[in-house]
């Protein structure tokens, strides 16, 4: 077992991670639960961008050991490359009841709340880390991200009311009361989701309708709720002939 850690080290060093992959592979026919073993093909599969595999992996780790801090890092890593941003906050948080005032893992829920649209809460969490640690450029850069999302979300949905009919055609017909309610659902998604949905809207206006629903699927899995995004996916399915899925 040592001989094939040495060997995958030195792959993975090189950055030959299939390679090292296959000889941690060969090591795990002879045990397949060697925590170590599996932390190196996880680590070497974030590397080859195999997100669905590297979870997987983790998962079966933490069967085996449920506090393994690695495991549970790199797998919140991998959610939060796959747009699970909630599920990789709740790991987040896993951790610091592990290491509660842990720099590293406090700036990433600083970072992930941010993603999930819970701006206040993040602002107020790199205040606090900031206060521990006053040389941290990391949460001085999530903050400063934060208030400038939320500056420019105030600044497009101002100017969104002003120009209506640039974003809601002529045959959508709605009352004021309406887009009221759209814009204020529209507010409640994250930085991530709402370029997705400029995206979306403009894939529509194009007759791009079944790229324009798959964007709004997409962003309908973070916020199953948000009233704004099914009413623009109801409207591209009705372009397409379709029925609502879910």
């Amino acid at each position: 077992m040592e001989l094939y850690l040495k060997i995958a080290k030195n792959l993975i060093a090189s950055g030959e991670y299939k390679k090292a992959i296959e000889t941690l592979d060969m090591a795990l026919e002879s045990d397949p639960s060697h925590e170590l073993v599996l932390e190196y093909k996880g680590f070497a599969l974030i590397n080859l961008e195999e997100y669905e595999e590297v979870l997987s992996v983790y998962d079966t780790i933490l069967k085996i050991n449920p506090i393994n801090e690695r495991a549970l890092e790199y797998k919140a890593l991998a959610l939060t490359k796959l747009g699970g941003y909630i599920d990789a906050l709740e790991i987040c948080e896993q951790l610091l009841k592990i290491r509660p005032n842990d720099e590293i893992y406090l700036n990433k829920k600083a970072c992930l709340l941010s993603m999930v649209n819970r701006n206040q809460e993040s602002i107020t969490l790199c205040d606090e880390i900031l206060k521990i640690y006053p040389e941290n450029t990391d949460a001085q850069a999530t903050k400063n991200s934060v208030l400038n999302h939320i500056k420019k979300l105030q600044e497009l949905t101002e100017y969104a009311n002003e120009n209506r009919e640039v974003f809601f055609p002529a045959s959508i017909q709605k009352t004021n009361n309406q887009k009221n309610n759209d814009f204020t659902e529209f507010k409640k998604l994250g930085s991530n989701d709402i370029a997705l949905y400029w995206k979306a809207i403009k894939l529509g206006n194009d007759n791009k309708y079944q790229e324009a629903l798959e964007i709004f699927n997409k962003i309908l899995v973070t916020n199953p709720d948000n009233t704004e995004v099914k009413n623009c996916r109801d409207i591209v399915l009705k372009k397409l002939g379709k029925k609502e899925l879910f």
